[in-house]
């Protein structure tokens, strides 16, 4: 598994948890700009990387519908 995508319904809903994360101790990433979305990104923690599971949580819809691409 790649990784486990949890969606928001806005992004500052996924700012709210990228707070609440880092108030809890949880290494997040900042909000990266991925083209069609902007996303946080965490591992599992307590658990070696790469064998990591990888989650990542963005806002509902993402950006895919404004070019025809599809995910």
């Amino acid at each position: 598994m790649h990784h486990v995508a949890f969606r928001a319904p806005d992004l500052a809903t996924v700012t709210t948890w990228q707070q609440e994360l880092l108030g809890r101790g949880v290494a997040v990433t900042q909000i990266l700009d991925r083209q069609y979305f902007r996303s946080i990104y965490l591992r599992e923690p307590g658990l070696p990387s790469p064998s990591a599971a990888a989650s990542s949580c963005a806002p509902s819809p993402s950006g895919y519908a404004n070019n025809g691409d599809t995910p």
